[in-house]
């Protein structure tokens, strides 16, 4: 639900929010354009009258729902897993929560409506990056130098890193966003969780070799047939 926000100088109370509400089931839907004023009138349970006095034309409504839902929770999802706690048992846990938080109904919707219409509303996508940004890509930023500092993970790049594992754990969410429901080949959360952890940590793993991790190459540049 969408609760009392300011936008701009204007402060709305209970009828905006009856509006917002309404007009965010339909704009979840049908998108922007395909969005109908009465449908949002009657999915809002207000009157037209009511509508136009808060929002005059549907692109401030629009711009106001999306901005209101995508502030509204800005909870962490891996708050709880301490920095002190050893990569081997922290990034299952972190890959598991981010993994359900990404593959969570809100954030499909949330993903799709924003980049859908990133074209027509740019300030829009710009802002559900920002909250990606702040929400995974930092935090974990934060935890993948903890793991670094300690000598438990070899990182020469710590937000390429973050992003992959962001990547791994999103497997599939970007098709089931574009499709709008869950697809029949979608590994499970659980699974997807686990792959992504054993992955990264054999990638970034301190007991790797490093050379190891490089291209088998020959003498003239070749790769190797071995």
């Amino acid at each position: 639900m969408i609760g009392t926000k300011r936008h701009g100088n204007a402060v709305f109370g209970r009828k905006a929010d009856q509006v917002l509400n309404g007009a965010w089931r339909i704009f979840l839907r049908d998108g922007y354009a395909g969005a109908a004023v009465d449908d949002i009138v009657r999915s809002a349970g207000v009157s037209k009258a009511t509508l136009y006095a808060y929002f005059p034309d549907k692109r401030l409504l629009f711009e106001t729902a999306m901005q209101n839902v995508l502030g509204e929770d800005r909870t962490q999802p891996f708050a709880d897993i301490g920095k002190d706690l050893p990569a081997e048992k922290a990034v299952p846990r972190i890959t598991a929560a981010m993994t359900a938080w990404l593959r969570s109904d809100r954030e499909t919707d949330l993903f799709r409506i924003a980049i859908g219409e990133a074209n027509r509303f740019p300030d829009i996508a710009a802002t559900y990056h920002e909250r990606i940004e702040t929400l995974l890509e930092q935090p974990l930023r934060d935890h993948i130098d903890g793991f670094v500092n300690r000598g438990e993970l070899v990182v020469d790049d710590v937000a390429l890193a973050a992003r992959q594992l962001i990547g791994l754990c999103g497997l599939t969410f970007y098709d089931r966003a574009i499709s709008g429901a869950a697809l029949e080949t979608e590994m499970p959360v659980k699974r997807t969780a686990e792959t992504a952890a054993t992955m990264f940590l054999r990638a970034y793993g301190a007991g790797i070799d490093q050379q190891s991790r490089q291209p088998d190459k020959s003498e003239n540049g070749a790769m190797s047939s071995r």
